[in-house]
């Protein structure tokens, strides 16, 4: 497997959280509060279309409508119009901060700080339900067909059925807090990792623990999927960004600074483009485009 450092992006004041793809476009959020849009092909021009007063955590687009949904540390959601690059909604949810939002169909399911659940309608944005999952904060998220995976505070993946949001399996990955979790394409299998810097694959029908690698040196902040479902990238807090087989977990591939000049600080969240294409965002304030040769 061949990587090449494709294009960087700065311009950020602090460490960049969150991360989001559209087509040949992608969005940052950082500590400083600023939403950046960034066109692949054009490195260091990109444009402020939001800013807030606390850290950015979070970024989901539902593209067809052109909304941007933005959670924040002080437990805000910002809705964006990204016709005008206008704020038209701003929710309150919690005070604890917002980790993750996934859009689902007509609702947004929304995981943060105060260990709840937050299921709210897109098209009014009252909330449907409320669900108690932990009582420590919910991190990563994952939605596969009927099925939700959370990680929790206390170092449990809880499942539950999407229609019900009742809990239907739960195991445990870790003593410390999972901030990773991503379901294989055919939902069979879970994968997850967190503070403990385990990659760990668990398997839903079988209802176990199937591997546990020591995948880094420091936490597991991400884990992504790439397109045709044969690789798994993750990114963790020693700087550095793994590709794996996803069948196998056999290891492909390290992407770290002293190779590749990037990244120099934790790397906090990883997007496939496409099949050779992955953007990373870091607590070094950059961004980075990443061609992959398989």
């Amino acid at each position: 497997m061949q990587v090449e450092l494709k294009q960087t992006y700065s311009g950020h004041k602090q460490s960049i959280y969150a991360l989001e793809t559209n087509g040949q476009n992608f969005y940052t959020g950082g500590g400083e509060g600023y939403v950046v849009a960034w066109d692949m092909q054009k490195g260091d021009m990109g444009e402020v279309i939001a800013q807030t007063n606390s850290p950015i955590y979070c970024i989901s687009i539902q593209a067809e409508m052109e909304l941007m949904f933005i959670g924040t540390a002080h437990g805000n959601m910002h809705v964006i119009d990204l016709k005008k690059n206008k704020e038209i909604n701003f929710i309150v949810l919690e005070n604890k901060g917002i980790f993750s939002i996934k859009i689902v169909n007509t609702n947004l399911y929304i995981t943060g700080g105060d260990g709840i659940l937050y299921i709210l309608s897109l098209s009014d944005y009252h909330i449907i339900q409320k669900i108690q999952i932990s009582s420590k904060s919910l991190r990563g998220i994952d939605i596969h067909e009927n099925h939700i995976a959370i990680g929790t505070g206390e170092g449990l993946v809880r499942i539950l059925d999407l229609g019900t949001g009742k809990i239907i399996q739960e195991y445990q990955e870790q003593e410390n807090t999972v901030f990773a979790v991503k379901f294989s394409p055919d939902g069979k299998y879970i994968y997850c990792g967190g503070r403990d810097a385990l990659l760990v694959s668990y398997d839903l029908e079988a209802e176990k623990i199937m591997t546990k690698i020591p995948a880094h040196t420091l936490h597991i902040h991400s884990i992504e999927s790439s397109p045709d479902g044969n690789l798994l990238a993750t990114s963790s807090m020693d700087k550095s960004i793994k590709i794996w087989d996803r069948e196998t977990l056999n290891l492909l591939k390290v992407i770290d600074a002293p190779k590749y000049g990037l990244h120099k600080s934790s790397v906090n969240k990883i997007k496939w483009v496409d099949q050779q294409q992955i953007i990373s965002v870091s607590d070094d304030k950059t961004a980075a485009l990443w061609q992959i040769e398989n």
